[in-house]
C-alpha cells in the first residue's frame, strides 16, 4: 500500500525510485509467500468477525501457494519493466499506474489467500475495479472508453453470478467458509451441485474469457498499458481458474460425466476460436489477447480430462491431466507476458504494433527480436520449450482417457486431442506470421528508425525467455508438484488407472539423450558462428525475383499471410471483401486497387448485439413508463397497492 501512497506523488526523481523499489519488494514477498505455501505446511486464521457471524478468513495451502507463485514471478518482471516503461506516460497516467498496480496485485494476492465467501467477494471486486482503472488509463480515446466499460459489464456479470453462488451455498446452511464448503458441498444433492457447477462457469468464465464470455478480452487487454496488460494476461485470467479449480475440485466433489465433457467442450471450443481470430489480426497486442483464450482454453480441457479421470475412478491419471493444466498455467503466464512486455517494448520504440507498419526489427532491436522469437516458439508448443511440455502431457492425458473406455468416453477424448493438435498447428503458423513479417521481413515504415529499449524493460522479457526454456527442460519437478497438488484435492481417490501411463517419457522427465542432442546443437552453432566470424566479408547482391524488383511491395504482409487459412476456414469467417480498382486506358493496367478483408465474430454477431437490441428496445419502453408524471407515479403506487392487497388477501 506504501507503494501506492507514492504513486500519487510519481514523479521523475526519489518518489518514483522508491515507488520501483516497493514495487520489486512487493513481488518478491508474494513469490516467497507462495513458495511457503507450496513448501510448507498449510495455514489458516480468522482476522475477524463481521457482525459476529461473517468470518473474514485467509489461509494459504499448495493450490493457493501454486498461484502465488505465479502471480510474484510474473509481477516481479513487470515491475522491474515499468522503471523505465512508464516514463513515457503522461504525468496523470503515471499518477494512475502508480497507484493502482500494486493495489491490483495486492487483490489478487487477497483473492488467492481468502478462505471464506465474504474475503473473497471484497477482493474480487478490488481486482476488478483496480484492473478497470488501469484498463481506462488513455481515457481521452473513445476505443479505450469503449473497451473498459465492456470489460465493466461483464466483470459485473461474473461477479454477480458468484455472488449467486455464495449465496446458495449460503441458504442452504453451508455457511461462508471454505472449509465448510469442502465437508458440505459433495454431500448436496447433484442436480444442485450441476446447477452451481454451470453459475460457477458463468462466474470465473466471464474473468478467465472462456468462449462465449470472451469478447471483453481482446479488446480490454490491448488498450492498457503494455505491463499491466502482461498483469492481466498471465495473473488475472489465471485467478478465475484458481476459482474454478477451488470449485470443481475442491467443493463439488465427484459428478457425473457430462460436468467433466462440458469442461473440455468449453476449453476445446476456446481454444480452437481463439487461435483462428489471432490469425486475422494485425494488431500485436490484439493478436497476443486472443491467445490468451487460446492458453486458457488449453487449460480448461486439461481440467476436463482431470474430471473425467476423477469420475472414472483412475486416479493417478486425474492427477497427471491436473498437472498438465497447472504446469499450463505456469507456462501461459511465463510466454505470454514476456510477449506482451515485448510487444510494449516494440510499440515504444517504433509507435506502432501494427504488422503492417512493422519489419526489419531483428537489425535495430536484437534482443527485443530474441526475446520474442524464443517467447514464440514456447506458446507455439515447440520444443524443447515449456509449452511444448504442458501442451504433451495435456495430449498424453487425452489419449490415456480414450484407452479402454465407453464410446462416449473415447469420442470425447478423440476429438479433444485432435482439436489441441489442430490449434498447436494453427499457433505455430500465427507466430510465424508475427516473427516473419514484424521482426525478420522488410521495414516497412518511412520515418525514424526503432532503437533497443533500455536494459529494465529487456529484463522481463529476456528473464521469461530463458524460464520458458528452463523450464521446458525440466519439466519433471513441475508435473510432480503439480500432482501432489492434484492429490491433496482428492486424496480419497484410488490411483490405480486403466492403462500405464507413461510419466517417464520425454519431457515429463527428461533423460541423457536430450542433453546430449541440446549439446551437440549448441556445440554446431558454436562452430558455424566462429566460421563466420573467421571467414572474409560476404559480398551482397540483390535477390533474383524473376525479372522484377524485390523489395517492400513484394514482400508478404500480414494480410496476405493469413489468407490462405481464411480462405480454408471461410465458413468460420464468414469474410467480407471489397476490391475497388481505379482504371486507366489500358484495361489490364489498373492506377490502382485497394483490397479489403474483413472477418465476422459469429458469437459477437449472433449472441451479443441481439441481446444489446432487446436491452435498447427494454430501456427505451422503461423510459416511456417514467415520462415525469406525477400522476402517473400515484397510479403505479396504487396499482401496487392494490396487488399487495389482493395478494394478502389470499
Amino acid at each position: 500500500m506504501l507503494a501506492s501512497v507514492l504513486g500519487l506523488r510519481h514523479q521523475k526523481g526519489l518518489f518514483s525510485v522508491l515507488q520501483h523499489v516497493l514495487e520489486v519488494l512487493q513481488a518478491c514477498l508474494t513469490l516467497s509467500l507462495g513458495l511457503l505455501g507450496l513448501f510448507g505446511p498449510a495455514f489458516s486464521m480468522v482476522l475477524v468477525a463481521l457482525w459476529g457471524r461473517w468470518p473474514l478468513e485467509i489461509g494459504i495451502d499448495q493450490l493457493s501457494g501454486f498461484f502465488l507463485a505465479v502471480l510474484g514471478l510474473v509481477q516481479l518482471a513487470t515491475a522491474v519493466y515499468g522503471i523505465r516503461y512508464t516514463a513515457h506516460l503522461a504525468r496523470g497516467q503515471r499518477v494512475l499506474v502508480g497507484t493502482l498496480v500494486p493495489q491490483f496485485t495486492i487483490s489478487m494476492a487477497l483473492v488467492l489467500v481468502a478462505r471464506d465467501a465474504v474475503s473473497f467477494l471484497i477482493a474480487w471486486e478490488l481486482m476488478s475495479l483496480t484492473s478497470f482503472g488501469l484498463v481506462v488509463v488513455e481515457h481521452r480515446r473513445e476505443k479505450v472508453r469503449k473497451a473498459s466499460f465492456l470489460y465493466l459489464v461483464a466483470t459485473h456479470v461474473g461477479a454477480l453470478a458468484l455472488i449467486g453462488l455464495f449465496a446458495v451455498l449460503a441458504a442452504h446452511g453451508l455457511g461462508t467458509t471454505f472449509a465448510a464448503y469442502a465437508h458440505g458441498v459433495p454431500l448436496l444433492p447433484t442436480g444442485l451441485r450441476s446447477f452451481l457447477l454451470l453459475v460457477g462457469i458463468v462466474g470465473f468464465g466471464s474473468k478467465a474469457a472462456i468462449v462465449p464470455f470472451h469478447v471483453w478480452l481482446p479488446r480490454a487487454h490491448p488498450v492498457a498499458p503494455s505491463h499491466v496488460s502482461a498483469l492481466m494476461s498471465g495473473v488475472m485470467i489465471k485467478i478465475a481458474i484458481y476459482g474454478l479449480v477451488r470449485l470443481v475440485f475442491g467443493w463439488l466433489g465427484t459428478g457425473p460425466l457430462w460436468w467433466a465433457m462440458l469442461l473440455i467442450a468449453l476449453g476445446v471450443v476456446s481454444s480452437l476460436v481463439g487461435v483462428l481470430y489471432a490469425l486475422m489480426e494485425h494488431s500485436l497486442k490484439r493478436l497476443l489477447a486472443y491467445h490468451s483464450i487460446e492458453n486458457v482454453g488449453i487449460i480448461v480441457v486439461g481440467l476436463g480430462a482431470a474430471a473425467l479421470a476423477r469420475s472414472l475412478g483412475a486416479g493417478l491419471l486425474y492427477e497427471f491431466a491436473f498437472a498438465a493444466a497447472l504446469f499450463h498455467v505456469l507456462n501461459h503466464a511465463v510466454f505470454k507476458s514476456g510477449l506482451f512486455l515485448a510487444a510494449g517494448s516494440v510499440r515504444e520504440a517504433s509507435g506502432t504494433d501494427d504488422l503492417e507498419q512493422l519489419g526489419g526489427l531483428a537489425r535495430s532491436m536484437p534482443w527485443t527480436t530474441a526475446a520474442f522469437l524464443v517467447l514464440s516458439m514456447a506458446i507455439a508448443g515447440l520444443p524443447p520449450f515449456n509449452g511444448f511440455a504442458s501442451e504433451w502431457m495435456t495430449l498424453q492425458s487425452l489419449l490415456r482417457l480414450a484407452h479402454d473406455a465407453a464410446p462416449a468416453v473415447v469420442a470425447v477424448a478423440a476429438l479433444a486431442a485432435l482439436g489441441l493438435a489442430l490449434t498447436g498447428g494453427l499457433a505455430g503458423a500465427c507466430f510465424v506470421k508475427a516473427s516473419g513479417v514484424g521482426f525478420l521481413g522488410p521495414r516497412r515504415r518511412a520515418g525514424r528508425i526503432p532503437r533497443e529499449v533500455a536494459w529494465p524493460m529487456l529484463f522481463g522479457p529476456l528473464g521469461l525467455a530463458a524460464l520458458a526454456l528452463g523450464l521446458g527442460l525440466a519439466p519433471g519437478a513441475i508435473a510432480a508438484l503439480g500432482m501432489r497438488i492434484a492429490a491433496g484435492l482428492a486424496h480419497l481417490l484410488p490411483r490405480a488407472t486403466t492403462a500405464p501411463l507413461a510419466l517417464a517419457a520425454p519431457w515429463t522427465r527428461p533423460d541423457w539423450p536430450l542433453y546430449l542432442v541440446l549439446g551437440a546443437g549448441a556445440a554446431v552453432l558454436a562452430l558455424a558462428f566462429a566460421l563466420r566470424r573467421m571467414s572474409p566479408a560476404a559480398v551482397v547482391r540483390p535477390a533474383w525475383g524473376c525479372g522484377s524488383e524485390v523489395g517492400v511491395k513484394s514482400a508478404y504482409t500480414a494480410t496476405s499471410f493469413s489468407k490462405s487459412i481464411r480462405q480454408i476456414f471461410q465458413a468460420f469467417y464468414q469474410p467480407r471483401r471489397s476490391l475497388v480498382r481505379v482504371e486507366t486506358s489500358l484495361p489490364y493496367l489498373p492506377a490502382d486497387v485497394r483490397y479489403e478483408s474483413r472477418v465476422h465474430h459469429f458469437i459477437d454477431q449472433r449472441l451479443y448485439l441481439p441481446a444489446q437490441r432487446g436491452g435498447l428496445r427494454s430501456a427505451r419502453f422503461l423510459r416511456r413508463l417514467q415520462s415525469g408524471s406525477l400522476r402517473q407515479y400515484i397510479g403505479y403506487l396504487l396499482f401496487t397497492l392494490l396487488l399487495m392487497l389482493v395478494a394478502v388477501g389470499r
